[in-house]
């Protein structure tokens, strides 16, 4: 997707081994269940603006896991669903 985008503004595109985007985990579950509860809020903004490819939830790029594992990141799942979902169904701006 990225790359169409960036293909309609220009026809010059290249490939590069430096790092571009760097991502840092969140270091604390404080920040985790503020972020996800963000993330609620925005989401149901996006719904009510209406229907497109960004306001679907993305479920698309999940793999399928086994079980077993499914459980052992059962934890970190919660601590990001929980508050997204409250986000989203009270989260007022």
């Amino acid at each position: 997707m990225i790359f169409e985008y960036a293909r309609k503004l220009s026809s010059s595109i290249g490939i590069t081994n430096e790092p571009l985007i760097s991502h840092y985990e969140d270091n604390s579950l404080e920040r985790i269940l503020r972020k996800y509860y963000w993330y609620g809020k925005s989401q149901r903004v996006l719904n009510l603006i209406g229907e497109s490819e960004t306001t679907r939830f993305s479920t698309h790029f999940r793999k399928q896991v086994p079980l077993s594992d499914r459980f052992k990141t059962l934890p970190i799942n919660a601590a990001r669903g929980l508050p997204f979902l409250l986000g989203y169904l009270f989260g007022r701006d």
